[in-house]
C-alpha cells in the first residue's frame, strides 16, 4: 500500500508529530508498505493549498492534524479549504493530535473565541473532505469531536523512547528507596503538593525513603519550581538530569519504580512521554482535572490497570496493588499502533 502523510514542518527530535510520523512510517515500510512524508511549512512553504495541487497518487492520504502546525494563528482559511477539496477525491485518514482550543472551563474569552473559529473551520474541512476514518489519541478530543457530530475513533499514540536492550544494573540504594520518575513537561497546573504527600505516604508505608527523578529538558520552569518546593517541604530529594539521549532515558526508566505525569488524565493519551513510561512497565500516577465527564474517560492503550489517579479516594489501595504485581515486559508501542492503524483502514 502507498501511504502519503501530510504534516506540519518536519522537525524530528524537536516536534512530537514529526517523531510520530517518522517512527510509524518506518514500521509501515518494514512491513512492506511505501510511505512518503509531505511537510507543510506556514513560514517558508509549501502551504496546504500548494500541496493540494501536487498531491501524489496513493492508496491512502493520512493528514496529521494540529491547527498551529499549519498556521501561526491556528486558522488556515483558504489553504485548508483547498486541501479539503483535493482530499474529497482521495481515500483520506485524519488523525487529530490537537483540535480547537478553549473548550475547558477556565479558558479565557479570547481562547474561546479563537477556538470557536478553529472549530468551525475544522468541521467545514471534515464535511468537505469526507475522510474514510477520523481518529484522535485521547478521551477529551474524542468526546468533543463526537459531541459535534464527528464519528471519531481512538488510536493509541505510542511512546517516543525505544527500549534499551543492554544489560541494566540495579540502581544504587534500590532496595531501600522508592524512585518516582517524571519524563516530559512539568506543567504548571498540577497538584504538586498532593503528589508529594501521596509519594511520601507511600514511602512511609513501605518503610523506605522516597526520591524524585526528573528526566529531560524542562520547558516549564514554574512547574519544576513548584515540584522542588513541595518536595523540599517533605525532605524528598530531587534529581534533574536535563536532556539525555534516548538509550539513557530508557535505562533510567527501567531502573525507576513508578512514574508520574502532569498531563491531565483526559488528554493523557496525547503524551508520548507518558506512553514511554507505561511502555517501559512503570505504573503511572496521574490527575483527573474534571474537564471531561467520567463516563467518557478511558486510559491510553492497554494500560488501564497501570494508572493510579491521585484524586481517586481509592488511590492508596490502587497504587499498592499495582506495585505488588510483577512488572510487565516492555510493550513495543510503535508495532502496537501500526497494527491498529492498518486494521482500522
Amino acid at each position: 500500500m502507498k501511504i502519503v502523510f501530510i504534516l506540519g514542518k518536519y522537525q524530528p527530535g524537536r516536534c512530537g508529530i514529526s517523531d510520530y510520523v517518522r517512527l510509524l512510517a518506518a514500521e509501515l515500510q518494514r512491513r512492506g508498505h511505501h510511505c512518503r512524508k509531505i511537510s507543510a511549512d506556514p513560514e517558508s512553504g509549501p502551504s496546504l493549498a500548494e500541496i493540494s495541487q501536487s498531491l501524489p497518487k496513493a492508496d491512502l492520504v493520512s493528514l496529521q492534524f494540529a491547527p498551529y502546525a499549519f498556521s501561526k494563528s491556528g486558522i488556515s482559511g483558504h489553504d485548508l479549504a483547498a486541501l479539503a477539496e483535493t482530499l474529497s477525491l482521495r481515500k483520506t485518514h485524519v488523525l487529530f493530535h490537537e483540535i480547537w482550543i478553549g473548550s475547558y472551563p477556565s479558558a479565557s474569552w479570547m481562547q474561546k473565541f479563537r477556538g470557536w473559529r478553529q472549530r468551525s473551520e475544522i468541521l467545514r474541512f471534515l464535511g468537505k473532505a469526507r475522510p474514510c476514518l477520523t481518529q484522535t489519541t485521547n478521551s477529551a478530543y474524542l468526546h468533543l469531536l463526537n459531541c459535534h457530530g464527528i464519528e471519531a475513533k481512538y488510536l493509541y499514540l505510542f511512546g517516543n523512547i525505544p527500549f534499551e536492550c543492554a544489560k541494566i544494573s540495579h540502581r544504587q540504594n534500590s532496595d531501600n528507596e522508592l524512585e518516582a520518575v517524571h519524563f516530559g513537561t512539568l506543567y504548571d497546573n498540577f497538584p504538586y503538593e498532593t503528589f508529594v504527600c501521596r509519594l511520601s505516604q507511600l514511602g512511609e508505608e513501605m518503610d523506605i525513603k522516597s526520591r524524585i527523578l526528573v528526566l529531560g529538558r524542562q520547558r516549564e520552569r514554574s512547574g519544576l519550581s513548584k515540584l522542588e518546593e513541595a518536595a523540599g517541604s517533605k525532605g524528598i530529594e530531587i534529581e534533574v538530569t536535563n536532556e539525555l539521549p534516548d538509550d539513557e532515558i530508557s535505562r533510567r526508566l527501567q531502573l525507576s519504580d513508578l512514574g508520574f505525569s502532569t498531563t491531565p488524565y483526559d488528554v493523557l493519551g496525547k503524551s508520548g512521554a507518558t506512553a514511554a513510561m507505561l511502555e517501559h512497565g512503570l505504573p503511572v500516577m496521574a490527575y483527573d482535572d474534571g474537564d471531561t465527564p467520567d463516563r467518557f474517560l478511558s486510559p491510553p492503550g492497554p494500560f488501564k490497570s497501570r494508572i493510579a489517579l491521585l484524586n481517586d479516594p481509592r488511590f492508596d489501595d490502587s497504587i499498592q496493588a499495582i506495585l505488588r504485581k510483577p512488572r510487565p515486559k516492555f510493550l513495543n508501542g510503535v508495532s502496537h499502533t501500526t497494527a491498529e492503524f492498518l486494521d482500522s483502514i
